[in-house]
């Protein structure tokens, strides 16, 4: 048998191969991380067909959606890395192999600034919040992420140059000026910086790590217990201290869609109990840095029952961390039975501050009586 017809067959069984698995789906694959758009079938009919709108769909879906794709963009991507350096241009890679999001560098530059009069607004809105709470004997905080770049700066592959006036700068100072109750992680975490006994930011991913997460929900603790609220005593059970990264501790590295796993590093794994039930009720307005409280059990132990996680004020995640759909007037209840709300925000989110949430809790309170 000829050498080109030994690869027209291979060709062939290659295609006939992907085709079973696109159809019956015989071999389980690991998805890519990231957010995709979703493609499906337009229902086929006269309209759909001569209006080339099948035709459309169908193309974008089989091309987004075939057997072993993953496995293909890994194997393109892991060419890319290893011999070119290509990756990912959501993440940037620094000294010793240390990976960065791109978004956060734009932030401390001052390439996203705001206008002070935009950010008086805002804050303003946080002040307004604050004293609508406190006359009914609750609490706003607002609490903001670390940064791994500033954290990190040494070894960052920075591409422009940290400016001193920033939109953290010019928020954090004007929620001093009006007294609302502020946990600056990035200070805290430059506080800690050089006594910590483990990783704040793990090396390939980037939020806080697992342990920093702990680190900071402890604090938190502290801080409204001082306040004069009803928290549990946290327990330090264990740390468990191993060479590999979990969950979002390598989301970053995961974001390069590559075959090789996440760099071997040591991390610290908190294992973390109370003594008693918190009787303290919040709301946690926040983003993906909140997900590690859930996958340290803390959601459930700091607060108590049935107090929401309102992700981008857009989802509610109970105990589980399950996603489900707010339904209409949960939020105005929420607010009533709440005693603290937790507004979270990261540098380069800044510009969303509150996620929507700020004005309507505003509005439904001045309508409430005392």
């Amino acid at each position: 048998m000829s050498s080109q017809r030994w690869a027209f067959l291979l060709i062939l069984g290659v295609l006939l191969l992907v085709s079973v698995q696109t159809v019956f789906g015989l071999f389980r694959e690991v998805n890519l991380a990231g957010a995709f758009l979703q493609y499906s079938y337009e229902t086929l009919g006269p309209k759909t067909w001569f209006s080339g709108e099948f035709q459309q769909a169908a193309d974008r879906k089989t091309t987004s959606d075939f057997g072993f794709r993953s496995y293909m963009v890994r194997s393109f991507n892991q060419v890319n890395y290893s011999v070119f350096g290509t990756i990912n241009p959501q993440v940037r890679e620094g000294r010793e192999g240390m990976l960065f999001e791109a978004a956060y560098e734009r932030a401390v530059c001052g390439n996203d600034r705001l206008s002070d009069e935009w950010l008086e607004t805002k804050t303003d809105s946080l002040a307004r919040l604050d004293s609508l709470l406190q006359a009914r004997g609750k609490k706003l905080y607002v609490l903001i992420a670390p940064n791994k770049w500033r954290y990190h700066s040494d070894r960052a592959p920075w591409s422009c140059k940290p400016s001193a006036s920033t939109n953290y700068t010019s928020l954090l100072r004007q929620l001093h000026s009006r007294e609302v109750a502020t946990i600056d992680c990035i200070e805290l975490f430059e506080t800690w910086k050089a006594t910590t006994p483990h990783p704040l930011h793990a090396p390939s991913g980037t939020h806080w790590s697992i342990y920093g997460a702990w680190r900071v929900a402890d604090r938190l603790n502290d801080r409204l217990k001082q306040d004069g609220f009803s928290m549990p005593v946290l327990q330090l059970d264990s740390l468990e201290l191993v060479d590999e990264s979990r969950n979002t501790d390598k989301d970053l590295f995961d974001l390069l869609n590559v075959l090789q796993k996440a760099p071997r590093t040591p991390l610290a794994y908190p294992h973390v109990s109370t003594l008693e039930d918190s009787q303290t009720k919040s709301v946690v307005i926040g983003d993906s840095y909140y997900w590690t409280f859930f996958y340290l059990d803390l959601h459930d132990q700091l607060w108590a029952e049935d107090s929401p996680f309102l992700y981008y004020d857009q989802y509610r995640a109970p105990g589980s961390g399950e996603r489900v759909e707010i339904e209409p007037g949960q939020r105005e209840q929420w607010l009533k039975e709440a005693d603290v709300v937790i507004v979270m925000v990261n540098e380069p989110a800044i510009p969303r501050l509150g996620y929507g949430f700020l004005e309507g809790a505003i509005q439904f309170l001045e309508q409430q009586p005392i």
